[in-house]
């Protein structure tokens, strides 16, 4: 092995590298290319007959945080209203919830609608069919939750965020929950 002729050919590939046209934005610019992207990183905790505490981020196509907290995390349904959905994680698990940490799972369709800005949401303010949390892949009953006639309450900060708090939550094997997720925006 001739060292000399190694280092160089290394010194012409690097020459090489050197001519060849570059495509990174200049420093301090952003590439105009990527969308901007909010994020709500969230933590749970769930107490009861499951017991975890986990966290996860919800990475929105919403560009900012003021945009989320004067419109929502979702633009307007089919009755016009805004929504702000409850942050969840990344599905991965075929429809089960997502990973929150620890080997658990978390997914929930509450929201606040209609969303008119920041503040607090209770009653009639929220909507939800249902909660899972740690459900098995392909169960149909098993640690989903129904939400009864109070869902719980959310409040939505003027910076994005904020909290959901519920409690009493049954499944049908009479598991009961109660828990928080509070998130920030980021």
């Amino acid at each position: 092995m001739d060292l000399a002729k190694i280092l160089a050919g290394a010194a012409s590939a690097a020459v090489v590298i050197l001519f060849l046209p570059a495509t990174v934005p200049a420093r301090g610019t952003q590439d105009t290319n990527v969308p901007k992207m909010a994020v709500l990183h969230a933590t749970i905790t769930i107490t009861g007959g499951l017991t975890f505490t986990g966290a996860y981020d919800d990475r929105l196509t919403v560009g900012t945080c003021a945009d989320i907290a004067k419109g929502g995390t979702h633009g307007p349904d089919s009755d016009g209203d805004a929504m702000f959905y409850v942050p969840v994680p990344l599905d991965n698990t075929g429809g089960d919830g997502g990973p929150v940490g620890g080997g658990h799972t978390f997914t929930t369709d509450v929201a606040a609608s209609p969303y008119h800005g920041p503040g607090t949401y209770t009653g009639s303010g929220l909507t939800a069919t249902q909660m899972d949390v740690d459900t098995p892949p392909g169960s149909q009953d098993t640690h989903i939750f129904a939400f009864p006639t109070s869902v719980g309450t959310m409040i939505v900060n003027p910076d994005a965020s904020g909290s959901f708090k519920f409690e009493g939550l049954q499944d049908p094997g009479s598991v009961t929950i109660s828990g928080q997720v509070s998130w920030t925006c980021s």
